[in-house]
């Protein structure tokens, strides 16, 4: 420890400790000599600092202890005696005590932080040797690590200088002149040193009595077009002038010309009665550049939306800020950003899409799937993408009663509740058949259609075209939530198809009978008279003889032929035409019970909802057909309550 003393006539001067060290070690300390002062109460005397150019004044609560008259000694400048004015208790606890003087232009010091010292580091102190304003350069003895744990008080700092108790709550400074902490006892033990309480517990005791702390004034200044407000302040054009206590903590949203440009965080931690920021003029400002993000985003600054979309603000007040990049259906996105002077600091902000599935089933297939009161899909769906969240799922045939029920989805995970009875719009056919080959509805082909069948109420018609080729036909008019069963006879014989071969395979014979008998009764007298002709003549009487004879042979040969032509075509006659459908048209057999609705009991834990009169407009669906054939137990049946 080395102590520095000033000759009288030069002791009231701002201090500067570099002349005093040994060349070797020399380091240049200014420390604020107008920011100490003397107390004096009726039960003790210490020593403290100005903390604002107002006259807040902070010491420990032992220099003055529990007195109410005290007394404040400054020092005022070379060549003038030091003055001593009264002061009032604004708030003190068991360890610190805030004092107010009466002025204004008192040169207060900056509250610093312990964090870094160490061991043998330099600090400045209150001389123990003297009762005038002298200050001594000193060393630390082992620092503790800071206590992590909320309530309390820090380990204190240890000082290489001697205990005197006329400087109790005198402060302790670094070499940069910030305040690191108030002398408050001897060090117990071995180490004839000092003990002093860390600036950090005076820091939680103004911030625990910030109510009881004199407000201060913030005055914002900015270029022509400027506007400045937040969540307690209306946007008020610049100049703006706040009133806050210290350590509050706001925000204030800086517009130019009607634009979002910027967020400012004042600095309260400073117990100036007024502070001042100058936009774009004395305080440089820095950008912020929020990009790659939906368009639909919203980005919030600490406790301010200041906008959607991709954005640039280039009226960033410097510090650290707390940014939120939000968008529906989108994993929100939160940075600590730090604006510095004259720069530009660059957010991305790819927000990753919140994204769970659904998958769902009914029965009958083909209800609609709504979520939320919007239509995503018609049922089977294997997998729905829906954000994660509470939704109401519902699922109904068009314009018909509908089930739902209440489900959460999961980011990342698929929901899948299974298959879910329906129930139908109108009414359900049930649809059987026998030697049909095509079943129409309304007019439209099913192939070979069976089973249970949604249809919407009203008139339907309802065919099947059977193995003989007949159209059978049955008319509903399908009252909602009816239930019919239809069931087509179709006409058909084991022997008609060959019947129907035999017939087509005795024409051709016949035909070609038919055909080689005329070849046989014409070829042959032709054949012998053109033999005649060539060989001498028609005239000739020797030939004349032979044209009876060929005329005869031709006919005897062309008889079998053309009997069995005959028969052949007769065959064809009876056998190739479908001469059974008289026979066997088919039928239609009626309904096997009546045509009433049948009770619908919804699934477990689904609930059953009505028909939403005037929400959907009327619409007339395909026909869908059920995957499951089963009896009508095994199928929802019911109308809209």
């Amino acid at each position: 420890m080395r102590a520095v003393r000033l000759p009288p006539p030069v002791l009231p001067v701002a201090l500067l400790l570099s002349a005093a060290l040994p060349v070797a070690a020399q380091e240049r300390i200014a420390v604020p000599l107008r920011a100490v002062v003397y107390l004096e109460s009726e039960k003790a005397r210490g020593a403290g600092v100005v903390i604002s150019s107002d006259g807040l004044v902070l010491t420990s609560t032992r220099s003055i202890l529990k007195g109410r008259q005290i007394t404040v000694t400054l020092y005022v400048g070379p060549g003038e005696e030091p003055r001593a004015l009264p002061a009032n208790v604004v708030v003190r606890d068991d360890w610190f005590t805030l004092l107010q003087i009466d002025g204004e232009g008192f040169r207060p010091a900056t509250l610093g932080v312990t964090a870094g010292l160490r061991m043998d580091d330099r600090v400045v102190a209150l001389d123990e040797t003297s009762k005038a304003f002298s200050l001594a350069v000193t060393t630390l003895g082992p620092v503790e690590p800071m206590n992590p744990r909320a309530g309390g008080l820090q380990p204190a700092l240890k000082l290489a200088v001697p205990w005197n108790g006329l400087n109790a709550g005198g402060p302790v400074f670094n070499t940069a002149g910030d305040v690191v902490g108030f002398a408050q006892g001897p060090v117990e033990g071995n180490f004839a040193g000092t003990r002093a309480l860390r600036v950090e517990d005076a820091r939680d005791f103004l911030l625990r009595n910030k109510a009881q702390l004199p407000p201060r004034q913030l005055t914002v200044t900015g270029l022509p077009g400027m506007t400045a407000g937040g969540e307690l302040v209306p946007e008020t054009s610049l100049p703006l002038t706040l009133s806050f206590r210290p350590h509050d903590i706001f925000t204030l949203r800086v517009r130019q010309d009607g634009s979002t440009c910027g967020v400012l965080r004042p600095d309260t931690a400073r117990y100036e009665p007024v502070q001042a920021m100058g936009l774009g003029t004395a305080i440089p400002l820095g950008t912020l550049s929020v990009v790659e993000l939906p368009p639909q985003a919203t980005v919030t600054i600490e406790t301010l939306e200041v906008g959607r979309g991709p954005m640039t603000l280039a009226c960033m007040g410097q510090g650290q800020y707390a940014v939120l990049v939000a968008a529906p259906g989108f994993q929100p996105l939160r940075e600590s950003v730090t604006i510095r002077a004259g720069e530009t600091t660059t957010l991305r902000a790819p927000l990753r899409e919140l994204k769970g599935m659904l998958g769902i089933a009914t029965r009958p297939v083909g209800g609609e799937v709504w979520v939320d009161g919007k239509l995503l899909g018609i049922t089977p769906v294997a997998e729905l993408g829906l954000a994660p969240g509470a939704h109401v799922l519902s699922v109904r045939f068009p314009g018909g009663a509908r089930v739902r029920r209440a489900i959460v989805i999961e980011d990342r995970r698929k929901l899948d509740v299974g298959t879910v009875d329906l129930p139908p719009p109108g009414a359900l056919l049930s649809l059987e058949h026998d030697n049909v080959n095509v079943v129409y509805l309304d007019g439209r082909g099913h192939g070979t259609l069976r089973g249970h069948v949604v249809i919407t109420p009203g008139t339907h018609v309802v065919q099947a075209r059977d193995e003989m080729g007949n159209v059978l036909t049955d008319t509903w008019d399908a009252p909602p939530g009816g239930f019919r069963e239809v069931r087509f006879n179709g006409g058909s014989s084991t022997a008609a198809p060959v019947l129907h071969g035999v017939g087509v395979l005795s024409g051709v014979v016949g035909l070609a009978g038919v055909v080689l008998g005329v070849a046989v009764a014409a070829g042959i007298p032709l054949g012998t008279v053109g033999l005649m002709w060539g060989l001498g003549g028609l005239n000739d009487l020797r030939h004349r003889g032979t044209w009876a004879p060929a005329l005869a042979l031709g006919l005897v040969g062309a008889a079998p032929c053309l009997a069995v032509g005959c028969t052949g075509l007769l065959g064809a006659l009876a056998l190739a035409p479908p001469w059974e459908r008289l026979l066997a048209q088919g039928s239609v057999a009626p309904p096997g019970r009546p045509e009433e609705p049948i009770p619908f009991t919804p699934t477990p834990g689904w609930e059953l909802r009505g028909v939403a009169q005037g929400t959907d407009g009327p619409r007339t669906p395909d026909v869908v057909p059920t995957t499951d054939p089963g009896g009508p137990a095994q199928d929802p049946l019911g109308a809209s309550p």
